[in-house]
């Protein structure tokens, strides 16, 4: 290895594909390479394969594995992860701290909030700590202590939205606001041909796309039926509902426990309660369940895309892969989706009311030129999400930190 370049260590709780995942995977196509090298520690086994190109490596991080630990409801859930946090924060540590010397990285970037024994570790060893923190911090006890645990342990900590930001105001001085980045797709018509065939989409269809990494009662998803309900009389109207199905394996350490605290909060009962919301609408073909699809051919099969959120997100990158697509947006007005959706412009920011997302699309199914500008618009802004600028921003941080 030349003696210029940089070993940066990348931590990531899961590497499984969610959004903090992706997010990854885009920095580190566009990172320099002549400059830093990438190595991975995922905090979970079994997803290595997902990043064949590069040096990983995986250790059961016991203290978090999923993201139960957020947002600190006090609740069973909650206290389960956190008492296996403190349980196995002795040995963590000491496992973390071997791995680190073993890897002896010029800067660590924490790609979760979550990785409070990873973060904490390598600042009590010397290492130069960049936290990436992709959550909205509650606003109580716990998330005051997680404030004060970013500031103590960071050079610098990375917010990708105002939302974001805003909920660590201990960490201002520290604080910098980098939008996440998206690579522009390329097209490949031929599947994307061979998806909407499958998905029974017809030429001339307007098609709504709700885009989610699993089905998940905060997307949006029973909001959406209801109004896919009252339109359901639009006979060119199709809604296309993506994500997965399935809960990730669990680990049988505890799984018995999980299957305890999870009898009263969902689990699978929460996808099959959506599924069964949506019943009668795909029984007569005006929508489907996509399961897992690559986002960038569902995005490319949609007229529009819509993220009918019933909580804040942390940044939406839903809709900048939209806007590289040239798909308009219709979004909740919630943080942070109020940062990236310009209204009547990229897209149509709504309140949480039936009523107002009904006539909105009912609106645009009769204008389609309303959705051609929009499209336009949309376009033109994915440039300031590029995964190259991105890159660029982050790269620039590391090199005001190592000097």
């Amino acid at each position: 290895m030349p003696v210029s370049l940089r070993k940066i260590l990348y931590f990531d709780t899961t590497g499984r594909g969610g959004g903090a995942s992706t997010s990854l995977r885009t920095l580190l196509l566009e990172l320099d390479r002549r400059v830093y090298s990438p190595v991975l520690v995922f905090g979970d086994r079994g997803n290595a394969h997902r990043w064949r190109e590069e040096e990983v490596y995986e250790f059961s991080y016991a203290g978090f594995d999923n993201f139960d630990f957020f947002p600190a409801g006090w609740n069973l859930r909650w206290l389960f992860h956190m008492s296996r946090f403190i349980a196995h924060f002795p040995v963590d540590a000491v496992r973390t701290a071997l791995l680190l010397h073993r890897i002896r990285p010029a800067l660590v970037h924490i790609n979760a909030g979550q990785a409070v024994t990873f973060g904490l570790t390598a600042r009590l060893m010397g290492y130069p700590v960049v936290w990436h923190v992709r959550e909205l911090v509650v606003r109580n006890l716990f998330g005051g202590l997680l404030d004060r645990l970013y500031r103590f342990c960071s050079r610098c900590i990375i917010a990708p939205s105002k939302a974001v930001a805003s909920r660590l105001p201990r960490c201002a001085s520290k604080l910098l606001i980098i939008p996440n980045g998206v690579r522009i797709p390329s097209p490949r018509e031929a599947l994307e041909d061979e998806f909407r065939r499958a998905m029974g989409i017809r030429e001339g269809d307007f098609v709504v796309l709700l885009l989610g990494h699993k089905l998940d009662l905060l997307k949006g998803y029973l909001f959406l039926a209801d109004v896919a309900r009252r339109l359901a009389s639009l006979d060119r109207l199709f809604f296309l509902l993506a994500g997965h199905e399935e809960d990730p394996p669990v680990p049988p350490y505890h799984s018995f426990f999980r299957r305890v605290y999870r009898l009263r909060s969902g689990g699978r009962g929460e996808k099959e309660f959506i599924k069964n919301r949506w019943e009668d609408l795909t029984k007569r073909r005006k929508a489907v369940f996509t399961g897992y699809i690559d986002p960038q051919i569902a995005i490319a099969a949609s007229t529009v895309v819509v993220c009918p959120n019933q909580a804040a997100e942390s940044f939406g990158r839903t809709v900048i892969e939209a806007y590289a697509q040239a798909k308009p947006v219709i979004a909740m007005d919630l943080p942070a989706l109020n940062e990236l959706v310009i209204d009547d412009v990229t897209g149509w920011l709504l309140p949480p009311d039936v009523a107002d997302w009904v006539t909105l699309i009912d609106s645009l199914c009769r204008n389609p030129e309303k959705i051609r500008l929009a499209a336009g618009e949309a376009l033109k802004r994915s440039s300031l999400y590029s995964a190259a600028l991105h890159a660029r921003r982050v790269e620039n941080l590391y090199g005001s930190i190592l000097g």
